[in-house]
Formats: structure tokens, C-alpha cells, sequence
């Protein structure tokens, strides 16, 4: 079932808005996201930015520019890659997890 809106088409079931009044269907991808050292752990969608997720998990992550360049955000991923949280996003994989840095400038 879809509500014609202008030119573009809504599925009102796991459809998405298009502009050609078709309907796009999406497969959402949970993560399950574990921040380290507070061993908390929450569910995320892939492409959910990081730091909205460790606000809904109440995990702080400091920020300073919310650019990327000033590092107050970073944050190291399982497989040693280094991110700053504010410019980052869920990838796509079964789990994840965030080892936190602790700075006391920040």
C-alpha cells in the first residue's frame, strides 16, 4: 500500500520516499555496538552516526569542533583503526566494537 505524495511514492511498510513513484524498499542492518572500557553494549542501524549511538547508550565521548580536526572524539576501533566519533558512522559488520580514550584535557 503507498500514499502517492506529488511526485514522489511512500511505502507505509519498510518503504522509502523516491522521486520517480516507485517504491524503494530497505533492509535495515543492526549492529550490535560494545563501547570499551564501560563494557556497555547497544544495538545500532549501519550508517548511524557514533555519536548519537553512544549518547543512546549513555557512553560520553567528548567532542570539541564536531569537524574532525581537533581529535577530542577519537576513538579506537577492535581492529586498531583510529576515528573520530563526530565524523564516523556504523559500518556495516555484525559487531563492533569502540575502545574509548581517556584524556583529561577533554
Amino acid at each position: 500500500m503507498s500514499l502517492v505524495i506529488s511526485h514522489w511514492s511512500f511505502a507505509k511498510d519498510k518503504g522509502q520516499l523516491t522521486n520517480d513513484n516507485s517504491i524503494k524498499y530497505v533492509i535495515l542492518m543492526i549492529v550490535r555496538v560494545r563501547f570499551l572500557p564501560d563494557d556497555v553494549t547497544v544495538d545500532a542501524e549501519v550508517g548511524e552516526p557514533l555519536l548519537d549511538v553512544a549518547d543512546r547508550a549513555g557512553v560520553f565521548i567528548p567532542t570539541g569542533c564536531l569537524m574532525g580536526s581537533c581529535h577530542a572524539c577519537t576513538v579506537e576501533l577492535e581492529d586498531g583503526e583510529i576515528v573520530r566519533a563526530c565524523i564516523s558512522a556504523v559500518p556495516p559488520r555484525e559487531e563492533l566494537t569502540i575502545n574509548l580514550f581517556s584524556d583529561p584535557t577533554w
